[in-house]
């Protein structure tokens, strides 16, 4: 799945959690009304919530990683638009040097696999 994808998928999971912390706050906080002698469902409720509270950070910050992702992408697309834009060059070097030893690594299994695809007798 792309990074994109993804992060869309961490961002629904995290909030499906949330929304079923709150639901359960909600519950409880019913469940006491109905039974005003058990205090305990009351204790559940203000936990439940504070659960919400607690994780909408995070959540947040997973869901901007989205936003964040299609804005570098917008970024990318904009320097791909002009041959003369220095950040693409830059951005192509970087690349290269930082994925540069993945390359040789994929390059000698490639080449070892394919000699001995080529030299392999049955």
């Amino acid at each position: 799945m792309t990074v994109i994808g993804d992060d869309a998928v961490k961002c629904y999971t995290y909030n499906m959690v949330m929304f079923w912390n709150f639901v359960d706050s909600i519950k409880y906080l019913i469940a006491f009304i109905g039974d005003t002698e058990n205090t305990s469902n009351i204790y559940l409720s203000i936990e439940s919530l504070g659960l919400v509270i607690h994780k909408s950070p995070l959540v947040w910050e997973e869901c901007n990683r989205i936003v964040f992702d299609i804005e570098y992408l917008d970024t990318i697309f904009k320097d791909i638009g002009d041959v003369r834009n220095l950040e693409l060059w830059t951005h192509i070097i970087e690349n290269f040097i930082y994925n540069f030893g993945d390359m040789i690594v994929n390059e000698e299994i490639g080449r070892e696999i394919l000699t001995k695809w080529i030299f392999e007798e049955e």
